[in-house]
């Protein structure tokens, strides 16, 4: 009897110390996970009229995908319709190619053009690689299927390229690298936006261009914080017992 309590209380003893290891593990997932999957938001404003307005969610999944959520916030009046119409970035090596996804905003379309080519953008933001349009380039484009104040559009971009090389990106892979440099390009850029049928006439357009990317927490801070709560929650438990 006193050996069957004792394999008991053992058994318990085990299962309690087991408890946060188990834990452990499933938190350095989640945080592998989030190392891959935490978007990167940062806003837009217009380099000629800062009442244009947008934000952007950049995400990155490893299998290949780039997810963009685009939100037009310009300021009505000044301006009447503002929409926008285009937007660029740029890919690094390990991409190939980059193609839309069937669920694309009606009327837009994704090209890609790597290096030296580029993708017809204003030339004093330098060249770039991939791109979302309603036209024939980002300095056209069609308003009627551009994104309207208070609207937002998702876009899904498939790239092609090496599995392995392509799961070694992240967003930052894409938003560290600003336009090429060229003739007349003054203010290179990493992710610009095309706004047409601006101002009160709807006659106007400007590019709106980015801050700094918003941080993301770095992978190994996550994780030793996660570790700290973990190990504090065992020995709570611990004591507990």
């Amino acid at each position: 009897m006193v050996t069957e309590m004792t394999a008991a209380s053992t058994t318990r003893k085990m299962t309690s110390m087991m408890k946060p290891c188990l834990l452990a593990l499933v938190l350095t997932a989640f945080v592998a996970g989030i190392a891959w999957a935490e978007p990167v938001n940062f806003d837009l404003v217009g380099v000629n009229d800062q009442s244009l307005m947008a934000s952007v969610t950049f995400g990155y999944n490893p299998s290949g995908i780039i997810s963009i959520d685009i939100t037009n916030q310009s300021l009505i009046p000044p301006n009447l319709d503002p929409r926008i119409t285009s937007f660029a970035f740029n890919a690094p090596e390990a991409v190939t190619g980059a193609s839309g996804s069937l669920s694309l905003p009606g009327g837009w379309t994704i090209v890609f053009t790597p290096p030296p080519g580029d993708i017809n953008t204003p030339g004093n933001y330098g060249k770039f690689d991939i791109g979302g349009l309603t036209g024939s380039s980002v300095l056209g484009g069609y308003p009627n299927s551009g994104i309207e104040v208070g609207d937002t559009f998702h876009f899904t971009i498939t790239l092609a390229g090496n599995a392995d090389a392509l799961g070694a990106l992240t967003e930052n892979s894409f938003l560290g690298l600003f336009s090429a440099d060229e003739p007349g390009n003054t203010t290179p850029q990493y992710f610009i936006a095309r706004f047409q049928r601006t101002g009160p006439d709807m006659e106007g357009s400007d590019v709106g261009i980015p801050g700094s990317p918003a941080s993301v927490p770095e992978p190994a801070t996550l994780f030793l914080l996660g570790v700290g709560l973990v190990g504090v929650a065992g020995l709570r438990r611990t004591k507990q017992i």
